[in-house]
């Protein structure tokens, strides 16, 4: 047996040493062709077979057009030098590089229109017909005073590339364009549309990337789609300016949403974030993931939806947007209809203000649909599921309803603040249809900046039963009772100028045998009270209340008397109605007892460095997590562990021993 095993050995090895000592084939990498000059670039183009590359080694000046057709090549810079540009002339004013049926890649090279030095207006960076282009990495077309790029039946892509400060971005007719990595930036549309992408009859795919800062007088800021699809599931849409749609414009197509941003861009008229419209076909919104936030306009701040076009919302979120009408969604089908659909996401935290007419519809004022404002006679607005929720207006701040039907049959329209009527909806018009989902908590009348003596704040008085409790007389406290404790009708009462208090007591109770025996959870500690925190609110018209929880923790100072301070230790608070509630004293003043609450009941005052917290703590704030035993869980895995180690050991002892065995 032992032969058998020396003679395998020893095959294998000769066949290894044979295998290594074999000759190999290498295939040296293809040279690139090399340019300096115009001349030299235009012959290396000529001369250059599929798959070969172009390595610039200078910057050249562009007199005259490069002509690059049936050719599949990449042109970058040497990788000496750092990186190269093909730059405009002032003397020559036509395009830079024409390409036609080929694929070309453009990678870390700078192709310049020299804005400043050639003329008011001149040709493209690059155009091109039947073919595909690539801009990777370091590739920049920049400075031109006409269009990045004019493309028509052709594949393009950005994927780390940069297109910038040029008279329109991208202009692609019957293209499709794909967007990985890099950036759009500082664009501004040559023909109205389409500030950073101008696309008609294609596709469009972002998944990555930047489209910033661009701009059109007309529409579409940063992307005008024109009888063609758009699909977002990555990247960013922000800083774009546009009269209509500062975002994105999308006219007789479709947009699709999944991810990404579109945020802090700009719609003079309407769709601070996205305009879409039908004119002569159909047009749709669809948008199932990412957010649109912190746009503005005059109408539809987050978004603007026009004549006949679709608006479909399944999730994401709308959010943070402001405008004069319609904070969050403004739904104009006029007299030409218009369907949208609500069954998921979320339209929050938006904002109608101004004052005054507003153009957008007959006797329209401003300040109207924080979250969505609906119009036209025809327009059929449905919510089945997600939320409207914390939103402004001086009227409607969920949902105002100019015209046409709303209809609810599942979702919410929750928390949001009217400052003049209606904070969940209004409707106008008898449109409004409910047959199922929440429409509650909103508030009417209600301001809580402190603009005049009428507002909430303003008239929020706070007084305290007792001397032993502190209360700060702040616009914060204010704004937390507001939030927090006052119900409607008691903001209401605020609003309208009626004097609210909230009273705020503490009363201490001394430590009593009869108590101390009664409850035996406590028999262990130094010091025992009883200590009694209430909350109650009065106005005028509804007289008295007590408050036993608030929504959010209220602040709440106690001092306490000489008998129950602990210099050196520690005191805590329980809830007395169950004990699952704790509070630890957060400051070093032995003479205050800190905490914050939602909860006004009884309380009782323990000594923190009790010798058995276990009878009153389950799991003290300050320590880690620990086990059901009450031992550090980052101690408790090492005797398992090394038992498991000990069992793997063991396992390859006794494999390992039989396998010698086996050869013996």
């Amino acid at each position: 047996m032992k032969a058998k095993l020396y003679a395998y050995v020893v095959v294998n090895a000769a066949l290894i040493a044979a295998l290594i000592a074999l000759p190999v084939k290498t295939v040296a990498a293809k040279e690139p062709h090399k340019a300096s000059t115009r001349d030299e670039l235009e012959i290396a183009v000529e001369s250059a077979k599929p798959g070969d590359v172009i390595e610039i080694t200078a910057d050249i000046p562009m007199t005259h057009c490069l002509f690059i057709k049936g050719k599949s090549l990449t042109i970058r810079s040497g990788k000496e030098g750092g990186v190269h540009s093909l730059k405009r002339t002032e003397q020559y004013f036509g395009q830079l590089i024409k390409i036609e049926q080929s694929n070309v890649i453009f990678e870390d090279i700078i192709i310049d229109g020299n804005k400043n030095g050639a003329g008011e207006r001149t040709e493209y960076l690059l155009s091109a017909l039947d073919s595909g282009i690539t801009l990777l990495s370091g590739a920049v077309l920049q400075n031109n005073s006409g269009a990045g790029v004019r493309a028509e039946n052709c594949e393009f892509m950005l994927d780390g590339g940069t297109v910038k400060n040029n008279l329109g971005g991208l202009w692609l007719d019957d293209s499709n364009f794909t967007m990985k990595d890099g950036e759009i930036v500082r664009n501004e549309s040559m023909h109205n549309y389409g500030g950073g992408v101008y696309l008609r009859y294609g596709d469009l795919v972002l998944s990555g990337g930047e489209i910033r800062e661009n701009s059109s007088e007309h529409s579409g800021g940063g992307i005008a789609i024109e009888s063609g699809s758009g699909v977002m599931s990555g990247g960013s849409i922000f800083g774009n300016t546009s009269f209509f749609g500062g975002g994105v414009s999308v006219r007789d197509g479709t947009f699709i949403m999944t991810g990404g941003t579109i945020s802090e861009n700009a719609g003079g008229m309407a769709g601070g974030g996205i305009e879409c419209r039908t004119v002569f076909g159909s047009a749709a919104f669809i948008m199932r993931g990412g957010s649109i936030s912190s746009n503005t306009s005059e109408g539809g701040g987050g978004l603007a939806i026009f004549n006949d076009a679709e608006f479909s919302l399944s999730g994401g979120s709308i959010d943070k947007n402001e405008a004069e009408v319609g904070g969050g969604v403004l739904l104009c089908g006029y007299d030409s209809g218009g369907r949208y659909l609500m069954t998921g996401g979320e339209i929050a935290d938006n904002e109608a203000a101004g004052e005054g007419p507003s153009g957008f519809y007959d006797n329209t004022v401003k300040g109207a649909g924080g979250g969505i404002y609906q119009a036209g006679e025809r327009s059929v607005f449905e919510l089945k599921d997600g939320s409207v929720l914390n939103n402004k207006a001086n009227s409607g701040a969920g949902v105002y309803i100019e015209a046409g039907t709303f209809e609810m049959s599942g979702g919410t329209v929750t928390g949001n603040t009217a400052r003049i009527s209606h904070g969940g909806v209004y409707d106008r018009t008898g449109g409004f249809e409910q047959s199922g989902g929440t429409v509650d908590s909103n508030i009417d009348h209600i301001d809580l900046a402190p603009i005049d003596e009428n507002s909430v704040l303003e008239s929020i008085d706070i007084g305290s039963d007792t001397g032993i409790i502190k209360i700060e007389e702040s616009r914060e406290y204010k704004e937390l009772l507001a939030a927090h404790v006052l119900n409607d009708n008691e903001k209401k009462s605020a609003a309208f100028g009626d004097p609210v208090t909230v009273y705020l007591s503490a009363d201490i109770l001394a430590p009593l045998e009869e108590e101390r025996d009664r409850d035996k959870k406590f028999a262990k500690e130094k010091e025992f009270a009883l200590i009694d925190v209430k909350m109650s609110v009065n106005t005028p018209n509804d007289g008295e209340r007590d408050v036993l929880k608030a929504n959010g923790a209220i602040p709440v100072t106690i001092f306490l008397p000489e008998e129950l301070r602990n210099e050196g230790g520690s005191l805590a608070l329980v809830n007395a109605g169950g004990g699952e509630t704790i509070y630890y004293d957060i400051d070093d003043d032995p003479a205050t007892f800190t905490f914050k609450t939602d909860v006004f009941s009884s309380f009782v005052l323990i000594d923190g460095g009790a010798e058995k917290k276990s009878e009153w703590v389950a799991k003290p704030p300050s320590a880690g997590p620990v086990s059901a035993a009450g031992q550090d869980p980052e101690k408790i895995w090492v005797l398992p562990s090394c038992i498991a180690l000990l069992g793997i050991l063991l396992s390859v002892v006794c494999f390992s021993a039989f396998q010698l065995r086996k050869l013996r």
